[in-house]
């Protein structure tokens, strides 16, 4: 076992020299001149990139032996399905990375309505009278998808569709159990959001429109 070892270890360096000099025709001969179980090892050891290259010249030659492509195209399959494991499995810490971006996120956020309250600052106007109802009462903007929605719906759905959304928000980490962190991976998540902002996006602008 130790002279194979050692056989195995000095044909990995000549390999790899001639790697090096670009010669994968001269690697390829190389490794058809020992058992498929060396050849095996050989290739393993060497980088995937490398690897691939010599494997493909293997195979296009037509020649060799046939048992080190099929052990090869195993060993590939393997780290392709450990990689796809990995990134599935692959999870970011919440502090420091997730706290920090909240937190850097949260600061720009302030700094910005900051600096629009002292160069843009909301006029004051006359006292409101509360026995006086103004003409064309609207709430704020990010309100009029839900002034809209009212006009539109019984009182009750109304009033409690926002509540149950909300609460569906709340608990979507728990509910959704897909694993794929992959936009194209996620298509119906997707669709949904697109078709949510696109309902909002309509309902704010018939708000706007309405007297």
């Amino acid at each position: 076992m130790v002279v194979e070892k050692e056989y195995a270890e000095e044909l990995t360096e000549k390999i790899q020299r001639l790697l090096r000099a670009d010669s994968l025709t001269g690697a390829v001969v190389l490794l058809r001149s020992v058992n498929p179980a060396v050849a095996y090892e050989i290739m393993q050891g060497l980088p995937r990139t490398e690897r691939k290259k010599l494997r493909d010249l293997w195979v296009a030659t037509g020649e060799g032996q046939v048992g080190t492509t099929q052990l090869l195209d195993i060993a590939e399959e393997e780290e392709e399905e450990e990689a796809r494991k990995e990134e599935l499995t692959e999870s970011v810490p919440f502090y420091p990375d997730h706290f920090i971006s909240e937190a850097t996120s949260m600061v720009w956020i302030v700094a910005l309505i900051s600096v629009l309250t002292i160069f843009l600052p909301a006029g004051l106007e006359s006292k409101a009278n509360p026995l006086v109802t103004p003409a064309g009462v609207k709430p704020e903007w990010y309100f009029l998808f839900l002034y809209a929605f009212l006009h539109y719906v019984p009182p009750i759905v109304g009033v409690l569709t926002p509540m149950v959304d909300a609460a569906l928000l709340v608990m979507l980490p728990f509910l959704d159990r897909n694993p794929e962190i992959k936009l194209t991976k996620r298509k119906i998540a997707i669709a949904s959001l697109i078709v949510i902002l696109a309902a909002i996006v309509v309902l704010s602008f018939i708000g706007y429109l309405k007297d």
